[in-house]
């Protein structure tokens, strides 16, 4: 369901959903600090990694290639996890600078649904005039069930446990271990830059995290999935949002598995609370060169209203809503059509924003003022979850089936967008 004008949910009257632009800023007051510094919520207690284990859909591979010396015919094994692949040939002659599919032109082993396995052979049935040869095997399978499969709830609830803590500029030891924590993440999966982006704000030292997975056709257009990591001073911030940091870490894990055509950028934002101060400043310090192709924002996708405890409260549902300005209705129907088609079990209320100062009040909002196509992905925070902002926003209070299934929908939609290469190439120079 789309809604539009004022939606219940961002009703000026309510208090704000992860920061509120015009709030005070205010000096640090450490001299009646909550109880919840107690026990699981130590800020300096010691983080670690959950199970690293993710299995992948492999690219198919083109093993023990024999090629005659004209290149009338080629032969090869195939390997891939599925039963068959699709076998193309392109080639290019003498001072041509494209390829060609020159797949018309040889015989056998060579088309779609091609069976794997070894001894395959093609053969022209023309004399060969191209110098270069390029073979291609592509899985051709709709993998996206098993993509599903890898998201994990346990490393999802794991994460959120280890990051759940004040973690608030005032009390930084918490707030230092989790930056240290998702760079940790980003560089045990290998992306291709971990960045710690620094920067001040009212004299206190702040810094967002940067992973950034290459593209290996168009490195400079990126598809981004952020999240706030920090939190308001008085909460374990299990839910604001622990659940959205999670949601990024586990969202890296599976993608950085796979090469695409453009780039996708993992980011956790600092000083959300204070209005935003993180992602206006990556966003401000933007290469302007570099071309933001849509945003996926997490606020808060811990928290599904099934008890009795939130069913006064407006949004006293079990969907996620997912928000977008009408100009940016391409990547919310996007989220959507994957959502039902693949993850049904996850009820999204689809909402078009308007003009409302209060639609814009988590990370995607800068996005939305640089004109930068971004999805506001919240489970409703105050307007569902009365841990909202409270002590009692801890792990145990969370759905994390609900928060995979989010991750879930969020992997396919960049996995389509930003283009899943399942191709293997050899290139053949006669």
């Amino acid at each position: 369901m789309v809604f539009t004008l004022k939606f219940i949910f961002f009703l000026a009257v309510l208090t704000n959903i992860g920061s509120c632009t015009n709030d005070k800023i205010f000096e640090p007051n450490t001299s009646n600090l909550p109880s919840i510094m107690d026990g699981s919520a130590d800020p300096i207690k010691k983080l670690t990694s959950p199970n690293t284990n993710v299995t992948i859909n492999n690219l198919p591979k083109i093993e023990n290639l024999v090629v005659n010396e004209n290149g009338q015919q080629l032969s090869f094994n195939i390997i891939d996890d599925n039963e068959s692949v699709g076998i193309t040939l392109y080639g290019k002659k003498p001072g041509d600078t494209d390829y060609v599919n020159i797949s018309e032109l040889f015989t056998g082993d060579i088309g779609t649904h091609i069976a794997v396995g070894a001894n395959k052979t093609i053969t022209s049935i023309e004399l060969n005039e191209y110098n270069e040869m390029a073979l291609r095997v592509t899985d051709l399978e709709d993998f996206k069930l098993d993509i599903l499969k890898t998201v994990s709830e346990n490393r999802i609830q794991h994460d959120i446990q280890q990051l759940s803590g004040i973690r608030h500029y005032a009390l930084p030891q918490l707030l230092n271990q989790t930056r240290r924590y998702i760079k940790k993440e980003f560089e045990k999966y290998q992306l291709d830059a971990a960045l710690i982006h620094s920067f001040s704000w009212n004299s206190i030292s702040a810094a967002n995290v940067v992973g950034h997975h290459k593209g290996n056709i168009n490195d400079n257009g990126t598809y981004i999935i952020c999240a706030h990591f920090d939190s308001v001073r008085n909460t374990p911030g299990a839910d604001d949002n622990a659940s959205g940091t999670a949601g990024i870490l586990e969202a890296m894990r599976i993608l950085s598995q796979y090469e695409f055509k453009n780039s996708i950028a993992f980011i956790g934002f600092d000083l959300e609370e204070q209005g935003l101060i993180g992602s206006k400043e990556y966003v401000n310090e933007l290469n302007t060169n570099h071309d933001i192709l849509g945003v996926i924002n997490f606020e808060m996708i811990g928290y599904p209203c099934r008890s009795a405890i939130c069913q006064d409260l407006p949004l006293s549902d079990t969907s996620i809503y997912n928000i977008a300005l009408p100009e940016f209705t391409a990547l919310r129907t996007k989220f959507d059509a994957i959502g039902n088609e693949y993850v049904p079990k996850l009820k999204i209320t689809s909402v078009e924003a308007d003009n409302d100062p209060n639609f814009r009040r988590s990370d995607h909002a800068p996005f939305w003022s640089a004109n930068i196509s971004a999805l506001f992905i919240t489970d409703g925070a105050n307007f569902r979850n009365p841990h909202y902002h409270q002590t009692s926003d801890t792990p145990e209070t969370l759905d994390y089936n609900f928060t995979k299934n989010i991750v879930a929908t969020t992997v396919l939609t960049v996995m389509d967008l930003a283009g899943i290469n399942r191709t293997t190439s050899v290139h053949i120079t006669l």
